[in-house]
């Protein structure tokens, strides 16, 4: 499926069963008891968790660790569910996870984050307080696909 992002460039979403293992990047929707668990960047705004692929590390590791890092949330279960490419210069691809979160622990420091944010419907967020990560149609458009799943009590945003 084809999309644009908010520098208008081509974005290309592939459903698949495994993770490309070349993929640096990775970004997390998250179910925290039926809210989203979202996290405050200091320079975007608010978000889904997410982040690079470090070093000897899988994109499921690396998702498990941005999400505690930025959150606090402890993954109860989490699935892959594709691979979101950007053609950008220079493109790049991230991996797309879901997960539930069964606990959030506290933490002393979230990284390049304020920590979590949890709402019920992603409208809930001011407008000015969204980065562009929160208003990416791709990125809507797998929170409808979950929504629409009857497994997964989220919300889909209304705008």
């Amino acid at each position: 499926m084809e999309f644009h992002d908010h520098a208008g460039n081509k974005v290309i979403l592939t459903l698949d069963d495994q993770p490309d293992s070349n993929n640096k990047h990775v970004l997390i929707i998250t179910n925290y008891n039926g809210k989203y668990l979202l996290t405050h960047n200091k320079f975007r705004g608010v978000e889904f968790p997410g982040g690079k692929v470090e070093q000897k590390e899988t994109s499921l590791e690396a998702a498990k660790r941005e999400l505690y890092e930025e959150t606090g949330g402890v993954i109860d279960t989490i699935r892959y569910i594709g691979t979101y490419t950007v053609y950008a210069e220079p493109s790049f691809k991230k991996d797309v996870y879901y997960a539930r979160i069964s606990t959030i622990e506290e933490q002393d420091d979230y990284m390049e984050t304020n920590g979590p944010v949890i709402v019920t419907k992603l409208d809930e967020v001011a407008e000015s307080d969204r980065s562009f990560i929160l208003k990416d149609d791709c990125i809507n458009y797998i929170v409808g696909i979950l929504q629409k799943d009857g497994e997964y009590n989220v919300q889909q945003n209304e705008d």
